[in-house]
């Protein structure tokens, strides 16, 4: 008896230590979860609009694990149960450039973070993209071949042919620049690349060019406030004024007032221009707003000689 009594206290014993075991593990279990990390996150496009069926891939660096999943409809994912760890994160989506990098999670941290994925670029996207790298940068001569590759590959967009005359022009190529923007304005039509290619018309003393192109620029649709625009009028005047066509320069010039209003070169030339048709009244108007405008400026010293002149011409007057 005392022999079973003994067996049977150690079957006790171990069935109380079973049984206790059954109760220690899950409470392991609940410690260990507490100690995990979460990570919640959406994944849009460059305009913000949200990306479905990203594969979002997170790869532990210290014991080289890799967890997988996916985002939904609403471009949102979830995951829980990521061990304390630098992950090595990877979201893929087909027709967008992969995102890379390094999250670090802690102890019991839950991750919020957003995701934008920028499309894939075409081989003319990214040798123009390169090329407006290295334009602003200031290293033309790699500027210019990016561009002239997209001209090879894309022979029918416009900003390629027109970014490469830009990169020329910084090098002085000023022919091959030219032949470039006349393919930019062909394809275009726009102000902008008008007014460019009238511009380096007047660069290379091709002035009937020039007027022509400044002409048609003008005719497109434009602001009027625009500084190119009137940069436009400002030359058209001064090319119009060389050609003798003082109304037609007249009617430039005040088209240049009217895109700024307090420019002292558009109100010295109209004072000439006024001046060489003979009308001094209004010529020794535009003078003295010249110098009313800008006292110190040299226009208003240009304008003071000619409205002396101007005073001269009536003391000899009988």
């Amino acid at each position: 008896m005392i022999g079973g009594e003994f067996r049977a206290e150690k079957r006790i014993r171990r069935l109380f230590l079973w049984v206790s075991c059954l109760f220690f593990v899950p409470a392991l279990g609940a410690g260990g979860q507490s100690e995990l990390a979460t990570f919640r996150g959406k994944v849009v496009d460059a305009e913000g609009n949200p990306v479905a069926d990203a594969t979002i891939l997170l790869v532990d660096a210290t014991r080289g694990g890799a967890i997988k999943t996916e985002t939904n409809d609403k471009g949102n994912f979830y995951r829980r149960g990521l061990r304390p760890s630098k992950y090595a994160l990877t979201i893929e989506k087909d027709g967008y450039v992969a995102h890379e990098e390094v999250l670090d999670f802690r102890s019991g941290e839950e991750k919020r973070q957003e995701f934008r994925l920028m499309p894939t670029l075409s081989v003319p996207e990214a040798a123009f993209q390169k090329g407006l790298e290295a334009f602003n940068a200031g290293d033309f001569e790699a500027a210019a071949q990016a561009f002239d590759e997209v001209t090879r590959l894309s022979p029918e967009t416009p900003e390629g042919h027109s970014n490469l005359a830009l990169a020329y022009i910084q090098l002085g190529q000023m022919p091959d620049a030219v032949q470039e923007l006349e393919k930019a304005a062909e394809l275009s039509g726009n102000f902008r690349t008008w007014a460019q290619l009238a511009m380096a018309y007047v660069q290379v003393d091709r002035l009937q060019a020039a007027v022509r192109s400044f002409e048609t620029a003008l005719e497109k649709e434009h602001d009027t406030a625009d500084p190119i625009a009137y940069e436009c009028w400002m030359a058209l005047g001064s090319l119009y004024f060389g050609e003798n066509r003082v109304t037609d320069a007249v009617a430039a010039y005040e088209n240049a007032l009217s895109a700024s209003s307090s420019s002292v070169e558009a109100l010295v030339a109209l004072g000439k221009c006024q001046f060489n048709l003979g009308d001094m009244s209004k010529s020794q108007e535009y003078f003295q707003r010249t110098i009313d405008t800008a006292p110190s400026s040299p226009q208003a010293e240009e304008a003071m000689t000619f409205i002396e002149e101007i005073e001269k011409t009536k003391d000899r007057k009988p």
